[in-house]
């Protein structure tokens, strides 16, 4: 095989790779998104959805790992991340080394206060050093 041969083969399939990374990331994300308004929630409470993930992580994931879930409880801080989009944690009056950080979605901008009382409802993610929630909204009574 002559190298001209290797050489277009090699572009081409870099260019098929360059497409196909390209509807990933810019089309298919963005349009194929969970939305937590349209799924019925697991309703939790704050100290019983960290206490799970302190005790057995294995088996809380089994329980609500991706999974829509409901927490409240009054808010500790209000936070924007690098993609601008808010981060609220609760407090968690059980333990204050850990609680919930949900990630609100691009088009929810809460107004709320820290100490406000507040329901929550996101895609819990798992732990790190919080239960992590994303694509959440602000329930509003």
């Amino acid at each position: 095989m002559s190298i001209k041969k290797i050489v277009f083969r090699t572009l081409l399939l870099g260019v098929i790779v360059a497409l196909f990374i390209y509807l990933y990331f810019f089309v298919y994300q963005k349009y194929n998104h969970r939305n937590p308004n349209n799924e019925t929630a697991l309703i939790v409470k704050l100290p019983d959805f960290v206490k799970a993930y302190q005790n057995n992580e294995t088996n809380a994931n089994t329980i609500y790992l991706n999974k829509v879930v409901q927490v409240e409880g009054n808010i500790a801080t209000i936070e924007t991340n690098q993609q601008q989009q808010q981060v609220i944690v609760l407090q968690n009056p059980d333990d204050p080394f850990m609680s919930v950080s949900c990630t609100l979605q691009k088009s929810e901008t809460a107004k709320v206060a820290e100490g406000q009382y507040v329901k929550l409802k996101g895609i819990c993610q798992g732990a790190l050093t919080d239960v992590v929630i994303t694509e959440g909204i602000v329930v509003k009574d």
